[in-house]
């Protein structure tokens, strides 16, 4: 079995990701402390755009080396479909055009629409309903979360291997025992790329990234998140982590938690943050165009720099927000998109 070294050092390529993609999340920034007004408990993503451009590489379909950190890689197996005898698995052939990096989750039809099983890293577990027109077969998935030695103060983030992403450069600079056998390498990203290293764990076919710089680690430091981070690959080929103390890892609902970020192919559109967390589906943001949809859900519209925004609060358990440049996109989504069977960890 070739080792995360190997497979680091023979991959060179290149890939500049569909445009805007992460960045987009810096740049909403202000809009989110402005427009979410959730209840207790919510809240306001703002990833750093240097943590999550350059840290990642080129793997080669059918490479599977295990790092440290991994136990034994869960099979990604084909998740079942719902009991309902009107459900009926959908074909592979939606998803044309690739996102490299991202996962694509087995899907299903039911009644006319269709359904996308979804995990989150903390274990928090949904179905999402998308209506055809919203093309759910396109949408690559990512995820993201935080930790922390004792307290959380960095982020993680996370690809799934078959894809091509940025290419880690030089590397591995150091390496670190993982909880199950094998290694957690350190690597540096290529030249012209923010100058971080990162520990590099892989979990199945998932590739996780935190970085050691921002809050120097130090080498015991490194050790100590090396040994204690803990991945586990579900059925349907969802990425869930466990901490061993002295690690910790932010909580359902805690800021910067666990999210599902969904992005299409089109230049990075649409554009979908799940989020579970408790929040109040009659108190979208007040500074909103809130319309009430066919089916009762409160939705709060806005628009700005040429990008239609939605959110919503889906059964007080999952906060969503669409965006794209595609106005007609962004209103199908909020009368098309909508989320059951959520169960929050925790």
């Amino acid at each position: 079995m070739p080792s995360l070294r190997s497979t680091l050092e023979r991959i060179r390529v290149r890939f500049d990701p569909p445009p805007g993609g992460f960045q987009r999340l810096v740049a909403r920034r202000s809009r989110r402390h402005r427009n979410q007004r959730l209840a207790a408990g919510a809240l306001a993503l703002a990833l750093s755009g240097s943590v999550l451009a350059g840290l990642f590489w080129t793997f080669p379909r059918g490479d599977t080396p295990r790092p440290g950190g991994s136990p034994t890689p869960g099979a990604q197996e084909t998740p079942e479909p719902s009991g309902d005898p009107t459900s009926t698995p959908e074909s592979d052939d939606g998803a044309d055009r690739i996102i490299p990096g991202a996962f694509y989750p087995t899907t299903y039809r039911e009644d006319g629409r269709i359904i996308m099983p979804v995990s989150f890293v903390d274990g928090s577990r949904a179905e999402l309903v998308f209506d055809v027109r919203l093309r759910p077969k396109d949408l690559g998935v990512y995820g993201f979360t935080s930790g922390g030695l004792g307290g959380v103060d960095r982020t993680l983030v996370f690809r799934h291997a078959e894809g091509q992403i940025y290419e880690m450069h030089s590397g591995p600079l150091e390496t670190y025992e993982g909880h199950a056998e094998g290694t957690v390498e350190v690597w540096e990203g290529p030249p012209g790329d923010f100058p971080c290293p990162h520990l590099i764990y892989r979990f199945g076919n998932w590739f996780v990234a935190v970085r050691t710089c921002q809050g120097q680690l130090s080498k015991d430091e490194k050790a100590q998140w090396a040994r204690s981070l803990v991945g586990r690959v579900t059925h349907e080929g969802f990425l869930v982590l466990d901490a061993r103390v002295p690690l910790v890892l932010q909580k359902t609902g805690g800021h910067e938690g666990p999210k599902l970020l969904l992005q299409g192919s089109e230049e990075g559109w649409p554009f979908i943050t799940l989020t579970p967390v408790r929040c109040d589906p009659n108190k979208p943001p007040s500074d909103e165009d809130v319309q009430v949809m066919e089916d009762g859900q409160r939705v709060g519209f806005s628009r700005g720099g040429g990008t239609s925004y939605a959110d919503w609060c889906e059964d007080g358990a999952m906060f969503i927000q669409v965006e794209s440049t595609d106005e007609a996109y962004v209103q199908a989504a909020a009368q098309g998109l909508r989320v059951r069977n959520v169960s929050l960890s925790g």
